[in-house]
């Protein structure tokens, strides 16, 4: 009845409303965009030894990625679970590139490029970090990364130095587009001032779609004291790890060969206990 329900509502008002505000703020939009980042701008361009702060938000857990993939001077990571702060201090060229706020539990990322422009030419490319572009496909990247986006940058195949066309350039990444095995080199200029990057090597890796592993073993029933050997074996294929988990890993380590087209890795136990059994 009505009577009732006014009666419920004014024993538990407060808890039905307290119900209500962690609804609306706590449950993340749909099919939406939760991840902010404060200031909001996907570009900045700062002076040489200034200070400059970010904050990623979002639902859970976030965390920064930067550009020299590990940190370095000048650059501080606050991270406070649903939030994280990026701080630059007294910050150089050196700490120029793309900076991405990542939420793994709802597969999103923002980025904000971040430019200190060099005093000179040579201070123009950053280095991010080896030289070598291992593809899996046919287009990737080569991360020619700039301290200023003002700079006119062009690609070149470093053999004959022809020009590469058909790539897209972001200054906070570099070039992407497809790419042969060969080496590259990247050329900024601006008025009558040159400056070439290091030298780019490019090369392919033949990945397949489906890997072909055989897990064999020795026998699935022994007795005390018999001999057991578990073999892994992969085919037609050079990207691969092995990694194992059994009983007694902690004492017996696993051995590898590498074989032509096919490698193994096998554990072998000379005398099988009781403990080996799982």
């Amino acid at each position: 009845s009505a009577a009732m329900m006014a009666s419920i509502r004014g024993r538990t008002g407060s808890l039905n409303v307290l119900h209500f505000l962690l609804g609306v703020f706590l449950v993340p939009p749909e099919g939406g965009v939760s991840l902010e980042l404060l200031p909001s701008s996907s570009e900045v361009l700062i002076n040489s030894n200034s200070n400059f702060t970010v904050v990623c938000s979002g639902w859970s857990q976030v965390m920064w990625r930067l550009p020299q993939g590990s940190q370095v001077d000048g650059v501080v990571v606050e991270n406070q679970g649903s939030s994280s702060v990026l701080q630059l201090f007294n910050a150089t060229w050196r700490n120029s590139g793309r900076y991405t706020c990542e939420e793994a539990s709802s597969y999103q990322s923002r980025e904000i490029d971040i430019f200190i422009p060099g005093q000179g030419p040579e201070e123009w490319f950053v280095q991010l970090g080896p030289s070598v572009v291992m593809k899996e496909t046919e287009e990737d990247t080569i991360p020619c990364v700039v301290s200023d986006p003002r700079l006119n940058v062009s690609l070149y195949e470093r053999p004959g130095r022809t020009p590469v066309t058909g790539t897209t350039y972001e200054p906070g990444r570099g070039f992407t587009g497809r790419l042969n095995d060969t080496s590259y080199v990247c050329l900024a200029a601006r008025g009558n001032e040159e400056r070439e990057s290091q030298v780019y090597y490019v090369f392919s890796i033949v990945v397949p779609k489906v890997m072909e592993v055989d897990l064999t073993v020795s026998s699935t029933v022994l007795k005390q004291g018999e001999v057991l050997t578990v073999n892994c074996t992969v085919k037609d294929t050079e990207m691969f790890f092995f990694s194992w988990d059994f009983p007694r890993r902690q004492e017996i380590e696993p051995l590898t060969d590498f074989l032509p087209n096919r490698s193994r890795s096998f554990i072998n136990i000379s005398m099988a206990t009781v403990a080996d059994s799982g």
